[in-house]
């Protein structure tokens, strides 16, 4: 099966390193820092379905104060831990 992933930005010791734009396979893609092949750092994500994560990242997953916007326009902001939200979360309509 041939993969259409694609990736344009910065490399170090043949990784994902600096800052750069991810297109994954799924429609998906992925703008901002990158540390040794991971999300790390602020970054935009944009799924193919039109949700969006807008904030902070360690080790590929949401760290940090972050906010996700959903399609229907309805807004989750907050702390986000592990990829999960963590604290102080509020949403928005």
């Amino acid at each position: 099966m041939h993969s259409s992933c694609r990736y344009v930005g910065d490399v170090q010791s043949g990784k994902r390193n600096g800052h750069g734009v991810y297109y994954y396979d799924s429609g998906d893609k992925y703008t901002g820092n990158w540390n040794m092949g991971k999300q790390e750092g602020h970054g935009v994500y944009v799924y193919a379905n039109g949700d969006r994560y807008v904030g902070e990242w360690l080790g590929g997953k949401h760290n940090g104060e972050g906010t996700y916007y959903f399609k229907s326009g309805k807004v989750f902001q907050g702390t986000y831990r592990n990829g999960s939200p963590a604290v102080r979360c509020r949403a928005q309509p």
